[in-house]
């Protein structure tokens, strides 16, 4: 893949063995492997090592991860598609990339807990989760994903419109189940659910909506603020 930032993950016996890494077309620069706990004998002269913290993600909190590396996202996305096979939340950076995960914002966040992530090919936020309080549903507007599928054909519009008359399935569908596409949503979140990240209302617009109250990224008296999922 050209334009990479990082190298390929290449057997070397976790960097103990320059020789194979080497042999076996390793690149030079940012690796795309990294050393989980544990002793190694590696030759400094050949490999620079660089210590972090594993990532963290408290309760009550979401990371939002974003690919610095990758497959150029598609047009017309914001938030990148899920890679087409399992990656282990961002920990198996090469099943990343060799299942086609796209650069840029993940649709994927992480869920309390600890990951040992390369910083850097993602950099994660961390970001506090909203609840939908009682009495309230939240509605989601999703503006990524594939455009909904029209006809070419329009439908006949009568002289006199009926505001009960059906709507032409094939041209147009006000509600989706299909959350890779655009659209509003047809299963509202409900009263008590954890509401995702703030970055994700760039693709996601929600609204709160209760007995006498409908705003969009608005709060209720004494509730916490809504964001998208």
């Amino acid at each position: 893949m050209k334009s990479r930032l990082l190298g390929d993950d290449v057997e070397c016996n976790s960097f103990q063995d320059a020789e194979a890494f080497l042999k076996n077309g390793g690149m030079k620069g940012p690796q795309v492997a990294i050393l989980v706990l544990g002793t190694y004998r590696i030759n400094t002269a050949v490999f620079k090592v660089e210590l972090s913290p594993a990532i963290e993600v408290p309760k009550e909190m979401v990371g939002v991860v974003v690919a610095m590396d990758g497959t150029p996202l598609p047009s017309g996305y914001i938030v990148a598609p899920e890679p087409n096979g399992d990656h282990k939340h961002f920990q198996d950076c090469q099943a990343f990339i060799a299942y086609g995960g796209y650069r840029g914002p993940q649709l994927e966040t992480l869920q309390p807990g600890e990951y040992y992530i390369n910083k850097r090919l993602f950099v994660v936020t961390l970001y506090a989760v909203a609840v939908v309080p009682p009495g309230y549903v939240a509605v989601v507007i999703s503006s990524v994903g594939k455009e909904l599928a029209t006809s070419p054909i329009a439908p006949t519009i009568s002289t006199t419109p009926d505001l009960n008359q059906p709507i032409h399935e094939v041209v147009e569908s006000l509600l989706i189940t299909d959350k890779s596409q655009r659209g509003i949503f047809r299963d509202p979140i409900a009263p008590g659910a954890s509401l995702g990240s703030p970055r994700r209302t760039a693709s996601y617009s929600t609204w709160m909506s209760g007995s006498s109250y409908a705003s969009r990224h608005q709060t209720p008296p004494s509730s916490s603020p809504a964001s998208g999922p």
